[in-house]
C-alpha cells in the first residue's frame, strides 16, 4: 500500500513499477509507466556551447479515456525549464506541446530523463534526451551566442573587480580589469 501512495502521491517512478509492473516499452520512449500517455521529443539529442540555452519541443498525447493535465519534469546534467509548466486539461486523443529549454553555465554532457506525468496521479511516460554543452570556442564570447558583442561587454562590466574563476576574467588573474576589457575588445565581432 505504501508503494501505491508513493507512486501516485509522490510521483515516485520506482514505486510505480513496483505496484503496476514495468509495462511494455512504447516506440520512442525509454520507459513506459502508463500506456495511456504518449510522448515524443522533436530532437532526442541537443548540443551547443555552455552558456547558451538549448531548446526542443515535447509533445504529450493523452491516450486515456478521460481528460487530464500533464506536467513534465527532468533530471540530468543541465537545468531544464518547461513552457508551459503544466498543460491545460486535454481530452482523450488530444495533445499538449511544451518548449523544453536546457541551460548549463559550464561544459557538461550526459543523458536526461524527461518524465511526462499526469497531474492527478503521477503516471505517464519517460523519455531520454542526450545533452552536450561544449566549451565556447571564443573565451570572450561570454554568453556563448557565437559573437563577441555588447551583451558580452555588459557581462564583463557587471563582473568588474575581484572575480576568481568567473568567465569574465579572460586572463585568469582573479580580477576582471582593463586587461580583460582589452582582450574582449580585441575579439569584438568574432
Amino acid at each position: 500500500m505504501l508503494e501505491f501512495f508513493d507512486a501516485h502521491l509522490r510521483a515516485d517512478a520506482e514505486a510505480f513499477s513496483t505496484v503496476w509492473g514495468a509495462g511494455a516499452q512504447v516506440a520512442g520512449t525509454s520507459m513506459v509507466r502508463d500506456a495511456r500517455t504518449g510522448a515524443s521529443l522533436a530532437s532526442a539529442s541537443l548540443s551547443g556551447p555552455a552558456g547558451t540555452p538549448l531548446s526542443t519541443t515535447l509533445t504529450i498525447v493523452n491516450n486515456g479515456p478521460d481528460a487530464t493535465a500533464f506536467a513534465p519534469r527532468a533530471a540530468g546534467p543541465a537545468l531544464a525549464a518547461f513552457t508551459p509548466a503544466v498543460s491545460a486539461e486535454i481530452g482523450a486523443g488530444q495533445s499538449a506541446v511544451f518548449t523544453v529549454t536546457l541551460s548549463s553555465g559550464s561544459p557538461a554532457s550526459g543523458s536526461m530523463a524527461i518524465d511526462c506525468m499526469r497531474t492527478r496521479d503521477g503516471a505517464g511516460a519517460s523519455l531520454g534526451l542526450a545533452v552536450t554543452f561544449t566549451e565556447s570556442s571564443n573565451p570572450a564570447d561570454l554568453d556563448g551566442n557565437g559573437t563577441v558583442d555588447a551583451a558580452d561587454l555588459a557581462t564583463l562590466l557587471a563582473a568588474w573587480g575581484a572575480c576568481t574563476g568567473c568567465p569574465a576574467d579572460l586572463d585568469g588573474n582573479g580580477t576582471v580589469d582593463a586587461a580583460d576589457l582589452a582582450m574582449l575588445l580585441a575579439a569584438w565581432g568574432t
